[in-house]
């Protein structure tokens, strides 16, 4: 019996822009732009399956954006 185990961690930072505008801000609109983050991933062949070593994986480039609109 093989059993793998895989264990992946997102970090993200979004920077965003915004603007309001009405009584209590009633409208916003804005977009955000990746600023930084982190993705790492580790698999795990367990203590059973001795013929394989454990994987992880650390990536260093990550890219996203995100728009809102909010009334």
């Amino acid at each position: 019996v093989l059993i793998l185990k895989e264990k992946t961690t997102l970090v993200t930072n979004f920077t965003d822009l915004a603007f309001g505008i009405g009584e209590n801000y009633s409208f916003m609109w804005g977009a955000g732009v990746l600023a930084d983050g982190k993705l790492d991933t580790s698999l795990s062949y367990g203590n059973v399956y001795s013929g394989a070593t454990d994987e992880t994986i650390k990536h260093k480039y990550l890219s996203g954006h995100s728009i809102f609109l909010v009334v």
